[in-house]
């Protein structure tokens, strides 16, 4: 009939990126989806409770994610660099850098870490909310704002001042 049937293709999805990269088996992973849908906790929470993922690593991964999502780096690049950071113990930032790819990071400050900088609020969720807005596809704000941390006007004013340290006019400690 002239139907093209779609191959099944690889996601994003933070538990392939995890086993792909070497950080999980796939054992670990199931059994950590399975405690994740029991008990609601988010994957990356259920990994660092078990210890089955060290923090800076599941940090990584998270932030692997982000950037294959919003086409910063290819799905293989973020294996790779996982890989290295996992191997090495250094950030996925480092091992790309060290890879040749440069990300522009220095004049820029995440939502997040603007928050927690600014007492607003703490890092201990911060991973579950990133990690949730990553299987919603919802931006950090919108999240923040749904799990009451903060109000649409906090995120507004969060936004504007990420803005201007993009742009040079403040830096992140201001």
């Amino acid at each position: 009939l002239g139907y093209d049937v779609q191959q099944s293709q690889p996601t994003n999805k933070l538990g392939e990126l995890l086993i792909e990269s070497g950080l999980v088996s796939r054992e670990l992973l199931d059994q950590a989806l399975q405690q994740s849908n029991t008990s609601g906790l988010p994957l990356g929470r259920i990994l660092l409770l078990t210890g089955t993922v060290l923090e800076p690593l599941l940090s990584s991964a998270l932030n692997a994610q982000v950037l294959v999502r919003d086409h910063k780096i290819s799905r293989e690049q973020a294996i790779q660099g996982l890989r290295s950071a996992k191997e090495r113990q250094i950030t996925l930032e480092q091992s790309l850098s060290e890879n040749g790819l440069q990300l522009p990071l220095h004049n820029t400050i995440r939502l997040g870490e603007l928050l927690i900088m600014a007492g607003i609020m703490s890092d201990t969720n911060l991973m579950d909310y990133v990690e949730l807005g990553l299987v919603s596809e919802q931006p950090l704000g919108q999240i923040l704002i749904a799990q009451s941390v903060i109000t649409e006007h906090i995120l507004n004013n969060a936004l504007e001042l990420q803005r201007m340290v993009a742009n040079g006019s403040l830096i992140a400690q201001q």
